[in-house]
């Protein structure tokens, strides 16, 4: 379901709101007790563009807690709001979808730990200031288990790091729910695949060497929405020579990175 998602505000937020070159309302937004996480990306980019200021959000949301979830309704294709009835049978459906059926871009919020693995952090930043990861499709989703996305929209994009792996990091951390790995298959393997765990996967996982690079700051209720692909799911050769153009025929409901950007 398409939530909104609601943070408390550290003493370091207020006082960034507060500021006279901060954008309208954000000083308002100052004196709530929380704010809507959609409504701070919005602010903290109008004020980089109108100031060529560079402010890291998941630095100012520090200590942050969500505090609350609200849902949005489930629209019918004219836009008004389904009957109770109605709105079970879509939920369902909708998934990382409105009711109009256009995708419903909603922000998942990483905090990434380069003391935890400090090679896959470098790549993991590469990779995202490359960006490498816009219109990415999480091609494998597997309920209670993992969602994995990392295979380029451009075939020759993913040529350039798929082909490039980097060393393996000790394993510091547990891939416990919310965390994000590289995929790899074996050692030294890792390259530009990642895959966030639904649940506890450390018993499985970190002894075959799978090293957590960030975990989810705000925004798992997205990862846990997302779409599961028909089937068995692309035929990840195919879709590493195709792309997104292999995708758009025969899974074109996928969920798909809209920007990967950091803050």
């Amino acid at each position: 379901m398409p939530s909104r998602v609601f943070v408390s505000l550290p003493d370091e937020l207020r006082r960034f709101l507060s500021q006279d070159c901060v954008a309208e309302g954000a000083q308002a937004l100052a004196d709530e007790e929380a704010a809507d996480l959609d409504e701070l990306y919005r602010l903290v980019e109008q004020h980089a563009a109108q100031t060529g200021a560079t402010v890291k959000l998941h630095e100012l949301l520090a200590g942050s807690e969500v505090i609350d979830r609200c849902e949005d309704p489930v629209l019918d294709e004219e836009g008004r709001p389904l009957s109770e009835l109605d709105e079970m049978r879509a939920k369902s459906q909708v998934k990382d979808y409105d009711g109009s059926g256009h995708r419903k871009h909603r922000p998942v919020l990483l905090e990434v730990h380069p003391d935890w693995a400090p090679k896959g952090c470098e790549r993991f930043k590469q990779l995202v200031e490359s960006g490498f990861y816009t219109a990415a499709r999480f091609h494998r989703v597997i309920p209670s288990f993992i969602a994995q996305v990392g295979i380029a929209a451009d075939p020759a994009v993913y040529a350039k790091w798929g082909n490039s792996p980097i060393p393996d990091d000790p394993v510091k951390e547990s891939n416990k729910r919310g965390t994000v790995s590289f995929a790899m298959r074996g050692p030294d393997t890792r390259s530009c695949q990642i895959f966030f765990n639904y649940k506890d996967n450390g018993p499985d996982l970190d002894g075959q060497g799978f090293s957590p690079i960030a975990v989810v700051k705000a925004g798992m209720e997205v990862i846990d929405q997302l779409v599961v692909p028909t089937g068995k799911g692309p035929d990840q050769p195919t879709l590493k020579e195709q792309g997104n153009a292999y995708l758009d025929k025969a899974f074109p409901e996928l969920s798909e990175i809209v920007e990967a950007k950091i803050l």
